[in-house]
């Protein structure tokens, strides 16, 4: 592990990220979370965002990049999400 950072939320949610770097290239990341769902998904959207990018490239994420990726994600699977819903 090259990197790690935790933050806890203001609802109480902690997320550990950690980086593997080589040279300037995160070439591995992943999280570890206590929270809820939402929590989760954007820990994963965020580590798909940030592997295989330079460092310089990820330090101008911004956490409006963050929600846009998870729009568009959410647009692309709506229909597995009604889905779901029709089974119940």
């Amino acid at each position: 592990m090259d990197g790690y950072a935790r933050i806890t939320g203001p609802c109480g949610d902690t997320q550990m990220l950690f980086l593997e770097i080589n040279e300037d290239l995160i070439k591995k990341s992943s999280f570890m979370t206590d929270g809820c769902g939402p929590t989760v998904a954007c820990g994963s959207k965020l580590t798909t965002m940030i592997t295989n990018k330079t460092i310089k490239e990820v330090l101008k994420i911004e956490p409006q990049d963050l929600e846009d990726a998870l729009d568009r994600w959410i647009q692309k699977h709506k229909e597995k999400m009604i889905n779901q819903g029709d089974k119940l």
